[in-house]
């Protein structure tokens, strides 16, 4: 992971109604990643995503890895959570061969959602070229403590994702929507597009009080 660090946005939100931050109860998160020859051998590229219920990481949080090495294990999908620095039990891994086709195209949703008094984190969606469609059953949830809400900062997200090794192997990554459900309804989408990685370069400028008001205006 890396730590404060603010991706280069350009914001368009859908809002389906106002929704205010004590109700928010899931936020999806759609990823575009493309790789451009990944390294079999090497287990590269390595690519971190961070997913908060809240707008730091004093609390507890997930991290969702793609292609890992791990306690002898290479490649797949890891979740890990933590808080703050520290790692927490829970964790789940999807098992794969590392990534080794040229071109290849993730792409997967990520969810942070509430469960009574806990924060659950998954993944569901997978498709890629290489690995093809995952199930979503394989994908298990962790859970960490909450507060009844989700606090969702997509700045936070992409200032604290990364890509952990083989940067030259990855061309794109990229967020094209955002979903925020009270209960089971939509009541917001946010179709700005996030790069985090353009042509193989990661984009970094600092945000504008424009972008900050926006991103917070459904709280």
């Amino acid at each position: 992971m890396k730590h404060f660090l603010t991706a280069s946005v350009l914001l368009f939100v859908t809002f389906l109604s106002s929704p205010s931050n004590s109700q928010i109860t899931r936020v999806e998160v759609d990823w575009d990643i493309r790789t451009f020859e990944p390294d079999e051998v090497a287990v590269a590229p390595q690519i971190s995503l961070i997913m908060a219920n809240r707008a730091n990481l004093d609390s507890d949080f997930a991290e969702f890895r793609i292609n890992p090495e791990y306690e002898g294990s290479i490649g797949g999908i890891k979740i890990d959570t933590w808080r703050g620095p520290q790692e927490l039990d829970e964790s789940a891994y999807v098992s794969r061969p590392p990534l080794n086709q040229q071109n290849d195209r993730l792409q997967f949703t990520t969810v942070a959602e509430v469960d009574g008094d806990s924060t659950v984190y998954r993944m569901k969606d997978w498709t890629s070229n290489q690995w093809g469609n995952i199930s979503d059953s394989e994908f298990q949830a962790c859970r960490t403590t909450g507060n009844g809400r989700i606090q969702f900062s997509i700045n936070l997200t992409m200032s604290e994702s990364e890509i952990e090794y083989g940067h030259n192997m990855v061309n794109q990554i990229f967020v094209k929507e955002i979903r925020y459900y009270i209960g089971n309804n939509l009541a917001k989408r946010n179709r700005t597009g996030y790069y985090l990685y353009r042509d193989g370069q990661s984009i970094v400028e600092p945000e504008t009080d424009q972008e900050i008001i926006d991103e917070y205006i459904a709280y």
